[in-house]
């Protein structure tokens, strides 16, 4: 439909401009609301990401110009209530949708929460908040002060549903269950003849016939993620596969967000990139966390330079020359990592009890008082996380992949990667655009980096393959631009744990790093490998120290929580030192290992022998 002028009281107290599409959304609406189709249900499909919530706020103030003073906003999950509830109301929130004052035929008109429909004002445009659960309950057992169907029956309502394919439970299993959600959902709808209701999601399983069926009248408005990122609303996704441990991975991604942060602050703009750690467990993201910190702060400019010097033809060697010209010192770009990425700037959602504060210092991390940089999650960011600052996720684990299709995780990494790939708006000029991308053509300009998000995996072939095919499916497209780069570095890692004290098998990681754009052909990096025995008493004892450091199950209170009659850890040292160490990897690294790769072979073989004492104690 060819773009309209929108009633200026729309356009007048929206505190945001409507995007051409979001316009078409809004106009498309309003031609069938005045064409008098007497239609009662609406479905928007439209792309994570591309401002529904704001359509929602064009089209409330629409109908509330048609009559409409209540209306009831509901959802699966308390998270996405708490932010809507905050952008909806809250007038000090970055993100609040409304321009005040809003004025109607001279009045000043109010946007009130309410918990029942006797509560509004009839001037104002009344919200009453719920999740669809909660308007389930409340009208199956009716309770004082509470939603009853007999209230909804007295006036006329608008029902907007976010994240609506929640919502089709009975219709795909074509259940007539009495008491089921959508049939709650249904009722309200046919309380009174005038009720409305707008759908909104990016996921409709149009693959199942009853669904079909449903919304074949309802689809007002289908705007794919395909278009959204091809018409440049979007960051462009690249894949940073690496064969390098957990931390070496975070490591990579949090100095690439350190230089996007000073790349911006170059050009005289504020931003403070996010980077995510997703685990698979809550369990393994604490440990991750923790471990983290620990080897955060036993970082050192060695590690960084050797970063530097074996990563000069990629991303990671463009970022470390930067930091040597544009930093006092390698010391001092170490210091502000430290300080950036220390547990005050870090924020841990994990569980289902985070607190309401918490889901809104996820919903406000673009905030300039909100000082998070990294956020540790294991699936609690699954939908409805609004932020655009995400420039980078690290994978910290590693999954076997699906050769026939997708799998369900896969599947939902793929959807999180849509999430973080909102793009964050900048102009360097007042002639350039804000909210699209403006480097696409311009493989040079420093700022690039400013429009991508990179996904930090290990390297799995056939993982990579499956998640291109899903990236694909939700219509994240390989770009043809991109160049591919790599090069190695000294790392190590376990992949099995052997419980044989005498021997301890760990895996050389190669550190090949390879850059690809999301998702090009993937192809496997081949490296010679070979095998080696190393007695941990031929390794030397400051290797073995450090690699202890580095390690919190080391620390001495904890060892003599093991070890109760135990005086050092030299002692300990002295009952291991035949320890046999068989090491597994590259073959140059191998020949001639150096101090880096002692100190990750230490580390591995020390981390798996205290996997195998942890697991006698708890047995």
């Amino acid at each position: 439909m060819p773009d309209r002028k929108l009633p200026f009281f729309i356009t007048e107290h929206l505190r945001y401009q409507l995007r051409p599409y979001q316009r078409s959304a809004v106009g498309r609406f309003i031609e069938h609301w005045e064409e008098k189709d007497q239609q009662t249900a609406y479905l928007f499909q439209m792309a994570t990401g591309s401002g529904k919530t704001l359509i929602m706020a064009a089209l409330m103030l629409y109908l509330y110009t048609k009559g409409y003073r209540y209306f009831l906003f509901f959802v699966n999950s308390t998270a996405i209530l708490d932010k809507t509830r905050d952008n909806f109301l809250n007038e000090a929130a970055s993100k609040f949708l409304f321009q005040f004052p809003i004025q109607h035929q001279g009045q000043r008109v109010q946007i009130n929460a309410i918990s029942n429909f006797d509560d509004g004002h009839p001037d104002d445009l009344n919200i009453l908040f719920t999740t669809v659960q909660g308007l389930h309950a409340k009208l199956q057992i009716a309770r004082e002060n509470s939603v009853t169907l007999e209230d909804i029956r007295q006036q006329k309502l608008v029902l907007i549903s976010d994240e609506a394919h929640h919502l089709n439970a009975s219709t795909k299993s074509k259940k007539e269950a009495a008491i089921s959600w959508e049939q709650s959902v249904d009722k309200v709808i046919a309380a009174h003849a005038e009720n409305v209701l707008l759908e909104f999601t990016a996921t409709i399983d149009w693959s199942n016939k009853a669904i079909q069926e449903k919304y074949a009248d309802r689809l007002l408005f289908d705007y794919s993620l395909k278009q959204f990122r091809q018409e440049g609303y979007s960051k462009e996704v690249k894949l940073l596969q690496a064969d390098l441990p957990p931390f070496e991975r975070a490591l990579q991604a949090i100095i690439l967000s350190q230089y996007r942060k000073q790349l911006f602050e170059q050009q005289g703009l504020v931003v403070k990139p996010v980077v995510l750690f997703k685990s698979k467990t809550i369990k393994s993201s604490l440990q991750f966390y923790e471990t983290f910190q620990n080897r955060l702060a036993q970082l050192t400019v060695d590690d960084l330079e050797t970063i530097g010097q074996q990563g000069a033809d990629t991303i990671i060697g463009q970022a470390m020359a930067y930091f040597s010209i544009f930093n006092t010192s390698l010391a001092h770009f170490l210091k502000t990592l430290r300080f950036d990425f220390g547990s005050h700037n870090c924020l841990i959602v994990n569980s289902q009890s985070d607190s309401e504060q918490q889901q809104l210092l996820l919903n406000r991390l673009e905030d300039s008082d909100n000082p998070y940089r990294a956020i540790f999650a294991v699936d609690k960011l699954n939908e409805g996380w609004d932020v655009l600052n995400l420039f980078d996720i690290v994978r910290l684990y590693d999954t076997k992949a699906n050769q026939k299709k997708p799998s369900r995780t896969t599947l939902s990494e793929a959807q999180l990667i849509g999430r973080g790939a909102r793009y964050f708006p900048f102009q360097l000029t007042d002639d350039q655009v804000r909210f699209q991308r403006k480097f696409d053509n311009d493989l040079e300009h420093p700022l690039r980096i400013g429009e991508e998000l990179y996904y930090h995996a290990a390297q799995n072939l056939t993982y990579l393959r499956e998640l291109g095919t899903a990236l694909k499916d939700i219509g994240i497209q390989a770009i043809q631009n991109e160049q591919k780069r790599a090069y190695p570095t000294r790392r190590t890692t376990n992949k099995q744990w052997n419980p044989i004290p005498s021997t301890i098998t760990v895996a050389l990681k190669s550190g090949t790093t390879e850059v690809m754009a999301a998702f090009a052909t993937h192809t496997a990096i081949d490296t010679k490998k070979s095998t080696r025995i190393i007695q941990l008493k031929e390794i030397n004892r400051k290797i073995i120290f450090k690699a202890m450091q580095q390690l919190p199950s080391y620390r001495f209170d904890r060892l003599q929580l093991l070890f109760p009659e135990l005086k050092s850890t030299s002692e300990l040292l002295e009952q291991w030192q035949h320890i046999n160490i068989e090491a597994h990897g590259d073959e140059i690294q191998l020949k001639q290992p150096n101090p880096q790769t002692q100190l990750s072979i230490t580390r591995s073989a020390l981390a798996k022998i205290m996997e195998t004492l942890s697991s006698v104690e708890n047995k």
